[in-house]
């Protein structure tokens, strides 16, 4: 069986991973999946040993948000829970605490994972849009343009699937040196993701 290359396919931590084995045509030939919850790298990296994958092609894709007219806004992430009281109507209420995310737009995704494939190496990447954006330029953004209604309390306990984090975005332009320049920020793909999204 000859392997041309290897992508990881999950939220390693939290989520069921998947390794998808690729011949010279980029068709899966193979596909390994497994249980992620409490993994670590260490542990991931001597799961590879033990399947015997060390030699071959490995792109390691760190993403750190996206956003698509397809997601699932009944999840507990920031966006979905916002997007949600957007089309509910509803107060959306957080914290005072300003955090930053990183929004790729599914375009500037799929070229990003066009590059992955074609390259022959070992390495991480970090995906990236043009632009992370704050919590408090995104709602009062959304306020002005798509009519959200938002109240900040002080004391205001918010929570999230992987863990509170106040700064979520790479600095790492690594995947420049193999071509991936971003056309969208994170508030162009918002705002034009949300579009579609609250006419479902």
């Amino acid at each position: 069986l000859k392997i041309y290359k290897m992508l990881l396919l999950g939220d390693i931590g939290n989520t069921e991973t998947k390794i998808c084995l690729i011949n010279s045509n980029n068709k899966i030939i193979k596909k390994i999946i497994f249980s992620s919850k409490n993994l670590t790298n260490l542990k991931l990296k001597n799961k590879f040993k033990l399947l015997k994958l060390k030699n071959f092609n490995i792109i390691d894709v760190r993403l750190f948000s996206f956003f698509s007219r397809f997601m699932d806004i009944n999840t507990k992430f920031l966006i979905s829970e916002i997007v949600s009281s957007i089309k509910s109507n509803k107060k959306f209420v957080t914290n005072k605490i300003d955090i930053f995310r990183d929004y790729i737009n599914p375009e500037d995704l799929f070229n990003f994972l066009k590059i992955c494939i074609n390259l022959n190496s070992n390495c991480g990447l970090d995906a990236y849009s043009k632009e992370p954006i704050s919590k408090f330029s995104l709602l009062k953004h959304l306020e002005e343009h798509f009519n959200l209604k938002y109240e900040i309390k002080e004391n205001y306990i918010t929570k999230s699937p992987t863990g509170i984090k106040k700064n979520y975005f790479s600095k790492s332009r690594e995947a420049a040196k193999f071509g991936f320049i971003p056309q969208f920020t994170s508030i162009e793909t918002i705002s034009q993701e949300l579009n579609h999204l609250i006419k479902i």
